[in-house]
């Protein structure tokens, strides 16, 4: 979905494919880094646009891969909260997706990651913000049940919300990123920031194929959502019959298009100063 959503793997990509270029066989090969591989999709991708560089993948699980992955592709299990600098000067891309709320100290592994990329190198972060926003794209407040404006989605995501900022205090470090970026000063040569809406399912007029297809993507992602924080929720303390109301209020308003929402998606880029090999 994000690959459609951004029109490619990556922002920066005149960075992206400078770092990536191909080099004599004298020098260090191109390499990617992928922080929180997930699916392992990217990945995938990567590989197949770059064959020429080696794409790492870490995260806690392995991907579940329907096909053999490309040769230059390989997954590593790894927590990064022990840190990343054991690959020190190893990667000239190094991506970080949809992990903060995983992430004990970000601030600390964005460091590392400075030194983890070579010269020249470009930093990628993606996550998706833990709010909904409506059709304006203006933030959705939390209502109590009853209230005028109130809405199953909003309480449900600010339950999640709830549920994940008492696991850890790093749930919210992502909307830093960018800040700490400019903290970090000089050992940046560039930085950038893109903020993409995506419709909650297909209920905006006169959309495009793509933005149907995205918009729908987000409509079942936010479904799978909701049945997957069910062990969350119920960690945090929230009755069975509790989750389970919410759970079925939550689906009828998402499928139905009862209320005409977005989820925002932040990406930030970084390029490491000194020239590239």
């Amino acid at each position: 979905m994000l690959k459609t959503a951004r029109n490619g793997l990556f922002f920066a990509a005149d960075d992206v494919r400078r770092a990536l270029a191909p080099r004599k066989d004298s020098e260090p090969q191109p390499a990617v880094l992928d922080i929180g591989s997930g699916s392992g999709l990217w990945m995938v991708d990567m590989a197949k646009m770059f064959p020429h560089a080696d794409i790492v993948g870490v995260d806690l699980a392995p991907a579940n891969l329907s096909k053999t992955p490309p040769p230059n592709c390989r997954f590593e299990c790894d927590d990064v909260n022990l840190g990343v600098l054991h690959y020190k000067d190893a990667f000239d891309v190094v991506q970080v997706s949809c992990v903060s709320q995983g992430i004990a100290n970000y601030r600390k592994m964005q460091d590392e990651i400075v030194e983890v990329l070579r010269p020249g190198g470009v930093f990628l972060a993606v996550d998706g913000d833990m709010d909904l926003w409506d059709e304006n794209q203006q933030l959705v407040p939390l209502k109590a049940e009853g209230e005028p404006g109130f809405t199953w989605m909003s309480r449900f995501v600010c339950a999640i919300r709830d549920a994940m900022r008492a696991r850890g205090p790093g749930v919210d470090d992502y909307v830093k990123i960018y800040d700490w970026l400019q903290e970090q000063g000089p050992v940046w040569q560039s930085t950038g920031r893109e903020r993409i809406f995506t419709p909650i399912g297909p209920w905006k007029q006169n959309m495009t194929p793509k933005e149907k297809y995205v918009s729908e993507l987000m409509q079942r992602n936010f479904c799978l959502m909701v049945d997957s924080a069910r062990p969350l929720l119920l960690s945090y303390g929230f009755f069975v019959e509790t989750v389970d109301r919410w759970t079925a209020n939550v689906k009828d308003e998402v499928q139905n298009l009862k209320h005409k929402y977005h989820i925002r998606w932040q990406f930030e880029w970084a390029v490491k100063s000194g020239k590239a090999s």
